[in-house]
């Protein structure tokens, strides 16, 4: 497929009027800050659930003391506790507003497009001597994607923590637990649940990232990328061994493309070597 019926005709013509002197490619600069954020904001919601446990937490040293005092727990604690994790489950599932979810995710989903478009325009200016990065059409289906996995994996935080909390609870009435100590494993429940917030913003913006960094790239007419790590202690060994490696967008390495893998944060830098040539070609 030639370049000028990859790019935009107006826009590809505009950067062969504009002949590039060759700049050297700036480096793409990770959504790092967007990732923190979308952690911190699902954070936010498990929050909220943590709330709903209130009337729960307020019984048990009531319950648990009567338990440990009879030896046993009686038909009416048994069915008060039911009650009490019902109704903790009724007010997680409605403070995690599925509304509140897609539009949470909907928005980071945007900055993070966003944030690809004035990364990778950067490089294109830098090569071709004009910014000819758009809005791609197809970034629609990756967003609307997204937004429906992450709404199912933030709904999935707090969901999980009560169940967690669930068996915490049933235990400690069978061992005559403390109540110190309950509260001590509920709450060590709710720190993995955060913990488990930053991996899924991790993970999740990285790989929107890099869909949507190969997409545009691809309808600008790039078949090239190097890898590129992130280039600190946290990169993983295979991947600091790819890294400056030229890879065709056809034939990636076994890794897949960058930000693929779980918690990936690399980056696909463009080739713009085909681009290039065609730009030289047209002036001769």
């Amino acid at each position: 497929m030639s370049v000028a019926t990859t790019v935009n005709r107006v826009q590809f013509h505009a950067a062969l009027g504009q002949r590039a002197r060759r700049h050297r490619i700036p480096k793409q600069i990770y959504p790092k800050g967007i990732e923190r954020e979308y952690a911190a904001a699902m954070i936010g919601q498990l929050d909220s659930a943590r709330g709903s446990l209130g009337p729960l937490l307020h019984s048990l040293d009531r319950l648990i003391t009567g338990a440990r005092d009879a030896r046993k727990v009686d038909a009416n604690e048994a069915e008060e506790l039911k009650r009490l994790m019902e109704e903790a489950r009724r007010h997680i599932s409605q403070a995690v507003n599925p509304v509140a979810v897609e539009s949470l995710a909907k928005k980071f989903g945007q900055r993070t497009i966003q944030f690809n478009r004035v990364q990778l325009g950067r490089q294109v200016q830098a090569a071709l001597g004009v910014n000819v990065v758009a809005d791609d059409h197809k970034l629609a289906a990756t967003l609307e994607h997204f937004v429906q996995e992450n709404v199912a994996l933030i709904k999935s935080i707090p969901a999980q923590v009560v169940d967690q909390v669930e068996g915490i609870v049933h235990r400690a009435f069978g061992n005559a637990q403390l109540v110190s100590s309950v509260a001590d494993e509920i709450e060590e429940r709710f720190n993995v649940g955060e913990s488990r917030a930053r991996l899924i913003a991790r993970d999740q913006i990285g790989k929107l990232y890099g869909q949507t960094n190969a997409t545009r790239q691809q309808s600008l007419g790039i078949e090239k990328f190097v890898w590129r790590t992130s280039g600190d202690e946290r990169v993983r060994p295979e991947h600091d061994d790819l890294d400056g490696e030229v890879f065709s967008y056809d034939d990636p390495p076994s890794e897949g493309l960058p930000g693929e893998p779980i918690q990936c944060r690399c980056t696909a830098e463009p080739v713009f070597d085909d681009l290039q040539d065609a730009v030289d070609d047209s002036e001769t």
